[in-house]
């Protein structure tokens, strides 16, 4: 980089300015990405939040299956909220410690919570007194409500205790500037928006699309909907 500086000349100064000008901006997005702003330590790539898309996805189509056993309905819960919680607590608010009896707390509530409502209204579903077709239907979009709940689970119950002591707030230039239990609830509302919001394209888009698809491609095909349904679940991500 000085040896690029020096070899332009001296009036070209604007230009070497708005040149180190995007260099460090595009170095800072690369560091929020991969390092946690609290510790300074980087973090692990299959639990940051830019890489959600990619080591997600897989575990998202495991649970868009369609006509799996109860085992395995259970299996991609758990994996799937083992995922959440370990970038949960990798991209965590460090300013408050959180202790270990805290992380498994909100990890074994979201488990619970995510498991009971998928056995739940699996088994809700198929006593309804409706066609096999329309069971069907309705049997594609449990995971999005009980991925959401324990979503909104795990948040609550890991980050609880902000509510009580509040979190630190910081100016501009970096400078600590107080502590806000008002911010802190703020934050933990919209956060749990965002949770629900990043569930509706994942979880309710790929049923979507695969229903339609059965009614051509795949119904000649039944056996590629795993291999379909991965792709849908790739890019809702």
């Amino acid at each position: 980089m000085q040896a690029v500086i020096t070899f332009l000349p001296k009036q070209n100064d604007k230009i070497v300015s708005l040149f180190l000008k995007k260099i460090l901006l595009a170095a800072k997005k690369i560091r929020a990405a991969n390092v946690h702003p609290d510790t300074n330590q980087i973090i692990f790539p299959a639990f940051r939040m830019c890489g959600y898309a990619l080591f997600n996805a897989p575990i998202t189509c495991g649970m868009l299956i369609p006509g799996q056993s109860l085992l395995k309905r259970i299996f991609w819960q758990a994996l799937n909220q083992t995922h959440n919680a370990a970038i949960n607590y990798s991209n965590r608010n460090a300013s408050q410690e959180t202790s270990m009896a805290t992380v498994l707390q909100g990890y074994l509530g979201a488990l619970i919570s995510s498991v009971s409502i998928v056995v739940g209204l699996g088994e809700t579903v198929k006593r309804l007194k409706f066609s096999a077709k329309t069971k069907n239907v309705l049997s594609r979009f449990i995971p999005f409500p009980a991925v959401s709940v324990a979503a909104v689970c795990n948040l609550v119950l890991m980050r609880k205790a902000e509510l009580k002591t509040g979190i630190d707030l910081y100016d501009e230039s970096g400078k600590l500037y107080g502590n806000s239990r008002v911010a802190a609830a703020e934050g933990l509302w919209a956060t749990a928006l965002t949770r629900v919001a990043l569930c509706l394209p994942t979880l309710l888009v790929p049923p979507v699309v695969m229903l339609a698809l059965e009614k051509g491609v795949l119904k000649r095909r039944p056996h590629w909907q795993v291999y379909c349904c991965c792709p849908f679940s790739q890019m809702s991500c």
